[in-house]
């Protein structure tokens, strides 16, 4: 899927021969650069605090946890730590290999002077988001006792979050909130598994009364339609409902009339794209593409033309050559964005885009290579944090052609390359503009789909 980074390219093409930009790199013992995660609350996003918390009682450093995300703009070694709040604090230290999301724990020290919520400050590079943490009062370290609100029928007010697809592993935005009612403060765990999906939950409970339990979600659905998902706590029991929906398509890019994607930019909530298939189609160089309209915020508008061999496994756009790059005259032709059957490092090239800007002729062309098949990739946006199964992520790169049937990768030239993303029944999640140096300088992220 092409997106219009080359406004320029005409300057940067006319003077390519005789300039090459120098790449360097550093090696080392390097700060790493990033931002911790963090919903609009300022809470840490996301977040997941393990052991329990029991005023006078010393932390243990393998249990007492913090675990966050971090999104990693350059590698290199880091401190995260809090600040030291009713006499404990939490810390980690080491190097991030890899760029985008990490997960890390930090360690607990010290010992709670007394009972309560405290609201921890997790401090990375220039980032910060908040923790909150429970501390049960002095012997109140045991498991408490609660009963499930609704019981033994359906759940009272449970609410069922995400989407459930059979054969699609769960993520963080699949959970079940539920109600009890405790009657003895102190640790719990529920859990219960059902069809595949796993839920469950632990914690503290540091007051006595109503309270709520979000039970994270896990595992993957084996099952299609409504499942009555039984849960069991002490001697109470309950049951909620979950609907699952039927398996995704074996399609990288799906192109079923109806399905719609929303993108997020640079992580700013505000600024957003919306894009459609709907049930008309184009004829062109003797093939049929499914239309795709998008949405900016300025009404709905063409977005491109796509279709699939589904024999070779290739993903084709028919696209306006000439007014992607800025040339004289249009020039529409197809190329292939994606194929979802070859190896790693497999390498195609589109046909030569050859036109004018003003009197400079130019001839380019796209190079795509699989970097990686089949893996997660863990995407954080406004709406939440989702790790999508199944992906595959390819390369894009341009070439010019600098005297006749001699090319040459112009990456330096144009300061430009990009990174797609495609996980298996959903399509495009992911988009990275990366500079000439390797550093990411747009991305554009997937938060919500609904494919047909």
């Amino acid at each position: 899927m092409k997106i219009n980074f080359f406004y320029y390219l005409v300057l940067t093409f006319s003077v390519m021969i005789g300039c090459r930009k120098e790449v360097s790199f550093e090696v080392g013992n390097k700060s790493s650069d990033g931002s911790l995660q963090s919903e609009i609350s300022g809470d840490c996003l996301p977040k997941t605090v393990s052991g329990t918390y029991e005023a006078g009682k010393l932390l243990v450093a393998a249990t007492n946890t913090i675990k966050v995300d971090v999104n990693v703009a350059q590698t290199g070694t880091y401190i995260i730590s809090t600040d030291t709040i009713n006499g404990y604090f939490f810390r980690a230290t080491g190097s991030f290999s890899n760029t985008g999301n990490n997960s890390v724990i930090l360690n607990g020290t010290g010992t709670p002077f007394s009972a309560g919520v405290n609201n921890f400050v997790v401090s990375y590079d220039s980032t910060i988001c908040d923790v909150q943490i429970t501390v049960l009062p002095a012997g109140a370290g045991g498991p408490a006792a609660f009963t499930l609100t609704g019981g033994p029928g359906a759940c009272a007010g449970a609410t069922v979050n995400g989407t459930y697809i059979n054969g699609l592993v769960l993520t963080t935005n699949n959970n079940v909130v539920i109600n009890v009612n405790v009657t003895t403060i102190g640790t719990y765990t529920i859990t219960t598994t059902f069809q595949g999906m796993n839920f469950a939950a632990s914690g503290v409970f540091s007051a006595t009364g109503p309270a709520t339990v979000t039970l994270a979600g896990s595992g993957t659905p084996t099952t299609t339609g409504i499942n009555t998902v039984p849960i069991t706590a002490g001697a109470s029991t309950c049951s909620f409902v979950v609907n699952c929906l039927p398996p995704l398509s074996n399609d990288y890019f799906p192109r079923t009339t109806n399905s719609s994607w929303s993108y997020e930019f640079n992580d700013n909530v505000n600024d957003t794209l919306y894009r459609k298939a709907i049930a008309a189609t184009i004829s062109a160089a003797s093939n049929t593409f499914n239309i795709f309209l998008e949405n900016d915020g300025s009404g709905l508008d063409s977005s491109g033309y796509y279709r699939r061999n589904t024999a070779t496994g290739e993903y084709y756009e028919w696209f306006d050559a000439g007014n992607f790059l800025g040339y004289n005259n249009s020039l529409w032709a197809e190329y292939i964005m994606l194929k979802d059957n070859v190896a790693i490092s497999t390498n195609w090239k589109s046909t030569g885009f050859a036109g004018t800007v003003v009197t400079t002729p130019i001839n380019v062309r796209f190079s795509y290579t699989i970097l990686q098949k089949n893996v997660p990739i863990t995407i954080t946006t406004s709406k939440g944090t989702t790790t999508y199964q199944n992906v595959i992520v390819v390369e894009e790169r341009i070439d010019g052609e600098v005297s006749p049937g001699v090319w040459q990768d112009i990456t330096a030239a144009i300061d430009y390359y990009g990174k797609s993303y495609y996980a298996k029944g959903i399509g495009l999640i992911k988009f990275e503009e990366y500079n000439a140096a390797n550093a990411v300088t747009g991305q554009q992220e997937l938060r919500r789909f609904e494919v047909y």
